[in-house]
């Protein structure tokens, strides 16, 4: 019977088995922030902002995902409550005086043209006046079952728009 050699001694890798998949993880990772800078790259042409083409890349780096129930955390296997399409439309609005007027929109919306600053019913004005630029907020519309993502960044608020799959209520929200 032939003796196995290999060129390398394995035992020296499984000592670093926690190292080298961490690194793996990270590779993947790295690779995919690489991709999504070099896509975002392409969104600026001749010094300015392609918004159309941003809001494009943007929408496919957030991705459709799950809501779980917060008491199902020990479950093993937790079953999601509902499920978030994927970007849906996408809105910027930029203040100009007192109002927020819209700069640009893509995908599947009908966009507000303006709200005013002080608006307590708008997810835009409310995002504009809590003036924390690097956090972003969550909002939900019963009337159009939707979730919205806002971020505020200097005089500007953009909004990411998310189908719910099922009907849900204010009720079942706010519990």
């Amino acid at each position: 019977m032939k003796e196995i050699s290999f060129p390398v001694n394995i035992s020296k890798f499984y000592l670093h088995e926690k190292n080298i998949t961490q690194n793996l993880v990270l590779y993947d990772e790295l690779s995919i922030y690489q991709e999504a800078v070099s896509k975002f790259t392409k969104c600026i042409i001749k010094s300015t902002l392609n918004l159309p083409l941003f809001f494009k890349t943007l929408t496919e780096y957030l991705s459709s995902q799950s809501i779980y129930d917060p008491y199902s955390a020990f479950a093993e296997h937790p079953e999601p409550i509902v499920n978030i399409s994927e970007c849906k439309a996408i809105t910027l609005y930029k203040r100009k005086n007192d109002v927020l007027s819209l700069v640009d929109s893509y995908g599947c919306s009908t966009p507000t043209l303006e709200f005013i600053v002080g608006d307590e019913y708008s997810f835009v004005a409310q995002t504009y006046n809590k003036d924390m630029e690097h956090k972003e907020h969550i909002f939900y519309s019963e009337d159009k079952q939707m979730i919205y993502m806002t971020k505020k960044v200097g005089e500007l608020v953009l909004s990411c728009h998310f189908q719910l799959s099922e009907m849900w209520s204010s009720r079942r929200v706010y519990v």
